[in-house]
């Protein structure tokens, strides 16, 4: 019988730490405690895969996911609202409208 080849499983751990990282975003539990689950997500896959991780890179791991999820978000919604960036606009001196 022949095997196809499976989808690449061994995933590196900045993969395995966006999805972690996901999965704790969806918990209704603080931020501390959305970051503590995911290392310790991060660190019991990569134990299941023989990958050598102590807790503080499993740390920058998720951070580094995070702020990767962060950025993305915020690109995302820059990108819905473009007509929202000009802020200095708004305030001042409307008297010159007026004329």
């Amino acid at each position: 019988k022949s095997k196809k080849p499976l989808p690449k499983e061994v995933m590196t751990i900045d993969q395995i730490a966006k999805f972690v990282v996901s999965e704790a975003a969806t918990l209704d539990i603080s931020g501390a405690e959305k970051k503590a689950k995911a290392v310790e997500a991060l660190l019991n896959q990569a134990q299941k895969e023989n990958k050598p991780l102590t807790e503080s890179v499993a740390k920058g791991a998720v951070q580094h996911a995070y702020d990767q999820m962060q950025a993305d978000s915020e690109k995302a919604t820059q990108d819905k609202d473009d007509n929202a960036q000009p802020i200095g606009f708004v305030s001042g001196d409307d008297s010159d409208a007026k004329d």
